[in-house]
């Protein structure tokens, strides 16, 4: 196929005149110094070659190597920067196939490009090699193919779970395992290391680590959660390094209370805010958080969008704490049972194969007697990034319902689980299906 090349009358007529879309002056017929204004046009095109024509170009360097040039490419959102290889080996009397990963490995096989909707990447080109050599004209450039492609519209995805049980992660600390201690499988509740747990003692204005709280004179015990003689402000912390919805406290000593003594506060970037307590099973009296760490259990929340990670004592992490208010009046200072606080995530939970926005929600509950005291309110929620999506209220009295709308994007591997933030209180969801509609991005 030969590309048919301008009449000798059209380009003669372009004699002296100037592209007006990449400003290139061609020569004048007769120009005695042609060779001036012809470098000026190389200088152009030249630069024009070194973007995009060239960018994660493949050349030969070698008479069974090959190199790429330095490029960028769009993976979702993110712009890959790809720092360009040289003297890359290749396989002797076969077609390499060459590209690179979202992740901006270089990659060469004999076997093929792989599937795109299964393992996503950029095509750079084949190169078909025989006898310990191979010529220009035997790479094939496929560069093109991650520009130009059929317009499909966007890429719906779909996923599927089954909930066996109740809700793994429910607001009571008994029904499915929270903190996954009496259903195995549902949770992973990971002990956090002593710099994430801390205590503050109001009246010297002192921290210590949980762990060696009596080497503070206010103290008797390590692991103590606040002073012998508790004030306002006295607090414990309570860290992770990735904001998260959930924790688990093995109580050792029960905190007795003739108030109610306690407010949940957040780090933020230059301050402390209220958090609310979607459900503190440790609290036996009203489980509103107010009197906490009565009993083993959970206490659960939805993370607060300027949750921030600041330095507490030295160890930066997104803090929750449990502070004396202004009513404090505890009779049984509670102490845990020789080991901090518990990040409770899901052993499984639902891992998202790529970046995508999930948009669609649709819930089956399956239990024998569905759930009628009142609506059960839930979010999802990113155990990976520590985001979560916005509630959802499963009205009371349905078997089924279907939330639309939302906007709670993921990436590749993130893992992702539903939170219960209310319960029915009388008959709990469970099993449930949950089913999630996704767009690519």
């Amino acid at each position: 196929m030969t590309e048919s090349a301008l009449t000798t009358a059209v380009a003669n007529a372009l004699s002296g005149t100037t592209d007006s879309d990449l400003d290139v002056t061609f020569c004048e017929i007769g120009e005695a110094t042609y060779h001036a204004t012809d470098y000026k046009k190389e200088a152009i095109i030249l630069r024009l070659l070194k973007d995009i024509p060239s960018t994660c170009r493949v050349f030969k360097d070698g008479d069974l190597t090959f190199g790429v040039r330095a490029g960028y490419f769009l993976d979702g959102d993110t712009v890959r920067t790809y720092s360009g290889a040289s003297a890359q080996a290749l396989t002797d009397d076969d077609t390499n196939y060459i590209y690179l990963t979202t992740a901006g490995v270089l990659t060469v096989n004999i076997t093929g490009f792989p599937t795109p909707s299964e393992t996503p990447h950029i095509r750079l080109a084949t190169i078909l090699t025989a006898s310990s050599e191979y010529a220009h004209t035997d790479i094939v450039q496929y560069r093109s193919t991650a520009m130009l492609s059929p317009s499909r519209g966007p890429v719906k995805l779909k996923f599927t779970a089954r909930i066996p049980g109740t809700w793994p992660l429910d607001g009571d600390a008994k029904n499915g395992g929270l903190a996954g201690l009496d259903t195995a499988g549902d949770l992973t509740a990971t002990e956090a290391a002593a710099a994430y747990a801390k205590v503050y003692n109001h009246d010297d204005t002192s921290y210590a680590n949980l762990s060696a709280s009596s080497g503070n004179g206010a103290f008797t015990s390590n692991y103590q959660l606040f002073p012998d003689t508790e004030v306002e402000n006295d607090a414990a912390y309570f860290g992770h390094s990735l904001p998260f919805c959930e924790m688990w406290i093995d109580v050792a000593t029960a905190g007795a209370y003739n108030a109610d003594s306690i407010t949940w506060e957040y780090s933020k970037a230059a301050s402390w805010g209220t958090l609310t307590v979607a459900h503190d099973y440790t609290d036996s009296t009203a489980q509103d958080g107010l009197r906490p760490f009565q009993r083993d259990g959970a206490i659960q929340f939805v993370p607060p969008s300027d949750w921030a990670a600041v330095a507490v004592s030295g160890q930066t992490a997104y803090w929750i704490r449990a502070r004396c208010n202004a009513t404090v009046d505890i009779g049984t200072i509670p102490k845990t049972n020789s080991v901090e606080h518990y990040i409770c995530t899901p052993t499984d939970g639902i891992r998202i194969p790529v970046h995508c926005q999930i948009t669609d929600v649709r819930l089956v509950d399956e239990a024998s007697t569905i759930h009628t005291a009142t609506d059960i309110k839930f979010c999802l929620h990113n155990f990976t990034k520590g985001t979560t999506s916005a509630e959802m209220t499963f009205a009371q009295d349905r078997r089924m319902d279907a939330w639309t709308g939302d906007t709670f994007e993921c990436d590749a591997g993130d893992i992702i689980w539903p939170l219960v933030t209310q319960e029915d209180g009388t008959n709990e969801a469970g099993p449930v299906t949950l089913e999630l509609d996704a767009t690519r991005l």
